[in-house]
């Protein structure tokens, strides 16, 4: 399938969020700050960035890739935190220069139960082949 521009795209507003289910109003594409309907994604007021602040393009797609952790831990995936609690102490701890462990939590929003992680850098992981 040839990649599609994602401006070009009708996406879902709030008003048939809301019909969906309970889950659809968290996540960057369901922010609080969506049109009550359907609308391009250039009719936003706000636009998705990366890390260092430039917008991305609506070319854009995810890039899905196997990864294993292997830096240090503060729980298990038996034993996750909150989305809230890990994601908080982690911007928290990067803030202050003390993010030594990452944390494991359960989902709130999106894939709901699901279990992620939260790391502080990128020598936590190893990209699998």
């Amino acid at each position: 399938m040839a990649q599609e521009n994602m401006a070009k795209l009708y996406w879902q507003a709030k008003k048939r969020l809301k019909e969906i289910g309970p889950y659809t109003e968290t996540g960057y594409n369901c922010g609080i700050d969506i049109p009550q309907e359907n609308y391009f994604p250039p009719q936003r007021k706000s636009r998705a960035t990366y890390s260092n602040g430039e917008m991305v393009p609506f070319i854009c797609k995810p890039k899905i890739i196997k990864l294993k952790i292997i830096g240090s831990m503060t729980n298990t995936m038996n034993n996750p935190k909150s989305d809230l609690l890990a994601n908080s102490n982690m911007l928290r701890q990067l803030k202050i220069g003390n993010a030594k462990k990452g944390y494991y939590y359960k989902n709130d929003g999106e894939d709901v139960g699901s279990i992620s992680a939260v790391v502080p850098n990128s020598s936590f992981i190893k990209v699998i082949s």
